[in-house]
């Protein structure tokens, strides 16, 4: 994880150091917290663009846009710009970046069988990742401060983040509490925007069932808590929530 902050500095070049992104993310204005996820995801979106293949059937990118902008029009804080990427990629998989670039693979939609609900399940939960800042910790608390604040200090050549060290930071996942509230939020979400919450706890089973599969042997699976503590805790809230939540006016209601 240290060759791949290093790495990420020495790429941007005067653009992280020069404006000390790290230092702003921790204890600059909200702006400049903002800029600085942006900037970080930036750079690894544009080295995963080009070291693994995009999907580029325009109708299944659309149709994943629809649903990730239906989201987020439900969002409080609108500050970010999200970015709904598809990999062309064998492994169940979904991730996020700081800043707001959602990626997940064609396998994990045949998954859903292209149910919107379920596919705004995995959106929504990876938004969560963005919105409560998850993904942008990950990269920081990979690292060292004094890694961090010596970024960029070089003349050397521009360095490349290779497809070993994203998928090492992929790879380190985030915590219990941390998924489990992006399972919150994303459920939460869901309702608001008017999608079936009880469609998570379908995708999770599918997922359960392919869990000996080749396919599933990846970082979604790697990284998230057990189904059954996920489809225990998701039922339950669903019970708590539908039903006042449904009540209230959809096109008003945000979450934060």
């Amino acid at each position: 994880m240290t060759s791949f902050v290093y790495n990420l500095g020495r790429k941007a070049g005067h653009v992280f150091w020069k404006g000390h992104w790290w230092y702003k993310s921790l204890f600059g204005t909200e702006e400049e917290a903002l800029q600085a996820e942006y900037i970080v995801g930036r750079q690894i979106d544009g080295e995963i663009y080009q070291q693994y293949p995009q999907e580029t059937n325009k109708n299944l990118q659309d149709f994943v846009n629809s649903i990730g902008f239906r989201l987020i029009a439900k969002l409080k804080d609108k500050k970010r710009l999200f970015h709904f990427r598809i990999l062309s990629n064998i492994e169940f998989n979904a991730f996020a970046l700081p800043g707001g670039f959602i990626y997940c693979t064609q396998a994990l939609l045949e998954l859903c069988q292209m149910n919107q609900d379920e596919i705004a399940f995995v959106l929504a939960h990876e938004i969560a990742h963005v919105v409560k800042k998850h993904a942008f910790k990950r990269v920081l608390m990979n690292a060292s401060l004094n890694i961090l604040s010596n970024l960029g200090k070089t003349s050397s050549a521009l360095g490349s983040i290779t497809k070993q060290t994203i998928q090492k930071m992929l790879r380190s996942g985030y915590s219990q509490d941390q998924e489990s509230e992006a399972d919150r939020f994303a459920v939460q979400m869901m309702i608001v925007a008017g999608y079936n919450p009880n469609s998570s706890i379908c995708f999770l089973k599918k997922l359960k069932k392919n869990e000996s599969n080749e396919k599933s042997i990846s970082f979604y699976l790697s990284s998230h808590p057990a189904f059954n503590d996920r489809i225990e805790t998701i039922g339950e809230m669903i019970k708590r929530k539908t039903q006042s939540a449904y009540k209230i006016d959809k096109v008003k209601k945000t979450i934060h």
